[in-house]
């Protein structure tokens, strides 16, 4: 099948030039790019970070063990968390009973 696609020219130079180096043709070159997209699975092709495992998991027995679990993925995620990032689910409830 015939298409015209739209492709931004330093990209179009770097295809063309592996193109050559391989021996292949571009239309080669951009079907193989288009089957390896097409073939992987879509939850492979994003990671989902590993703080997100645990959400939901906070309740009942455990919650500490949890919580700790939680706080060490979310620091290797983003940094170190804020004070309130570390509330208790009891200390989260009477923070906003003593909002205006």
């Amino acid at each position: 099948m015939r298409t015209t696609l739209d492709i931004e020219e330093n990209l179009y130079r770097r295809v063309k030039a592996k193109a050559a180096m391989e021996g292949r043709t571009v239309t080669e070159l951009v079907e193989a790019g288009l089957r390896t997209v097409m073939e992987t699975p879509a939850n492979d092709s994003i990671a989902e970070p590993a703080w997100k495992r645990f959400v939901g998991s906070w309740s009942g027995p455990g919650w500490d063990k949890d919580r700790k679990l939680v706080d060490a993925e979310m620091e290797a995620a983003f940094g170190s968390l804020e004070p309130e990032d570390r509330m208790s689910p009891a200390e989260v409830a009477a923070s906003w009973n003593n909002r205006p």
